[in-house]
């Protein structure tokens, strides 16, 4: 009798702390190649489904020796409705990628290394769109403006600038270096070029490179615009070196 009453008064603890008694964990099984199998002989990975007590769902996904390979929240199975933080792994069990999910949408992206550092992080345009300029600038420090600052001619015009008067530098070529280098202009209120800085570096030799462009660049600037008044703003160019 002691023992029935006791069991009866661990599920009424568990009712009242919003858990149910004896809850059972869904299980789907995939084959390997990631579709839904109901056939034994196919099973691969598998989805562990947990309910939680504020109505949504813990869902992981496991590679075949039970690993988790992705960790995330559900409001809804059916559709899939994604919220929060999700956690990408690989077989060995390290972090991978990391997504964040705002009402079903990808808002932020990181990518980390073996080392477990991060690599890249990346905030998705379509969920920047939906967002205010005070949660842009709250959330991201994102500083928006009605009008960016323009080159007279054009953006084709200051690129073919750029493709006619960089130069590779034999140092870089010979060590094999190469990818883009990001060249901040500030323009200030007159459409002038106030300052000019590396804002994403690649190889000293080619960001010296991009910087000497830079330099050469005619002013010929429109000014940034917000509220009615010309402001101070950057301008950024690409510079692409090339193996």
């Amino acid at each position: 009798m002691k023992k029935y009453i006791v069991l009866l008064t661990a599920c009424l603890f568990f009712i009242m702390t919003g858990s149910v008694c004896g809850q059972s964990i869904d299980t789907i099984w995939y084959n390997n190649k990631w579709k839904e199998t109901t056939v034994p002989s196919e099973h691969y990975y598998f989805r562990t489904i947990k309910s939680k007590s504020d109505h949504t769902f813990e869902v992981i996904d496991h590679f075949p020796d039970g690993k988790p390979q992705m960790v995330g929240t559900f409001t809804s199975l059916k559709p899939e409705n994604r919220n929060g933080t999700f956690f990408y792994y690989n077989s060995a069990g390290i972090l991978e990628e990391k997504q964040i999910y705002f009402n079903n949408m990808v808002g932020e992206v990181f990518v980390y290394k073996e080392d477990g550092k991060l690599e890249l992080h990346k905030i998705q345009a379509e969920y920047l769109a939906t967002l205010s300029r005070e949660e842009k600038k709250s959330r991201y420090n994102i500083i928006e403006v009605d009008k960016e600052p323009e080159y007279v001619d054009g953006q084709e015009a200051i690129m073919k600038f750029i493709r006619e008067n960089t130069k590779y530098p034999d140092a870089a070529r010979k060590r094999g270096a190469y990818g883009r280098v990001m060249v901040a202009l500030t323009i200030d209120e007159h459409g002038k070029i106030a300052g000019i800085r590396i804002a994403k570096k690649t190889d000293p030799d080619l960001d010296q490179e991009a910087l000497r462009v830079a330099r050469l660049i005619p002013e010929k600037f429109i000014p940034a615009m917000d509220q009615g008044k010309n402001i101070t703003r950057d301008y950024a160019i690409p510079f692409n070196f090339q193996r």
